[in-house]
């Protein structure tokens, strides 16, 4: 009964992985595909073989052919590379910064950090779940690793629209606080110097001295 559930469970995720092959290809062979892999997991469980690793050397195997599979299409489209690598370089400026609260943080670079590190929650949670775990603890452990970079960027951004990072408090405040401070977020920051720093648009952006203002 145990190995049904847990093959229900992996063919499930299996599935999920299938559905990044490109629509043409998803189309003709996903189905065989899903059910060969169903297949030779009930074959190592009646056999007594443990089926995890297997499991595992199959999902490794399969993204590495879906990454070619789709690789001709992701180099044709440089723009996209440019963009994600872009993407990318904004979430690594906010873990460089790991708990730096002075200066001041752009619109994208917030909200960079934030879809990224919602992306990485979702795909743990996958992984987890594969894992067949009943505590999330890969997204829990990620999520106590960013607490500083995330809060620190928030200051930032507050500084952006030349507020103190005490307005983080204003979440307090019930659904209202939640939606003001989103306005916050999304409002952008002043052209020129504040009391917090220079422009993070203009060259450099960065907190040139003093005492951090919080």
């Amino acid at each position: 009964m145990a190995d049904e559930h847990a093959i229900a469970r992996y063919r499930y995720w299996y599935r999920k992985l299938l559905s990044f092959y490109s629509r043409p290809y998803r189309e003709r062979f996903a189905e065989s595909i899903e059910q060969t892999f169903n297949d030779l997991c009930r074959e190592r469980a009646e056999a007594g073989e443990g089926l995890f690793g297997f499991v595992l050397w199959v999902f490794v195997e399969t993204s590495a052919a879906i990454i070619r599979e789709n690789v001709g299409f992701i180099m044709m489209q440089k723009n996209i590379i440019r963009i994600a690598l872009g993407t990318m370089e904004w979430y690594f400026t906010v873990l460089r910064k790991y708990a730096v609260i002075a200066g001041r943080a752009r619109r994208k670079e917030y909200w960079m950090f934030v879809l990224i590190s919602a992306v990485v929650v979702l795909v743990l949670g996958i992984v987890n779940g594969l894992m067949g775990a009943d505590v999330p603890a890969l997204p829990l452990y990620y999520t106590l690793a960013v607490v500083l970079p995330g809060l620190a960027v928030t200051v930032r951004r507050l500084h952006d629209t030349d507020r103190s990072g005490w307005w983080l408090l204003i979440l307090l405040v019930p659904i209202v606080g939640a939606i003001v401070f989103l306005v916050f977020m999304a409002t952008p920051g002043g052209e020129m110097a504040n009391r917090f720093g220079a422009s993070p648009k203009a060259v450099g952006g960065e907190w040139l001295g003093g005492t951090p203002a919080i």
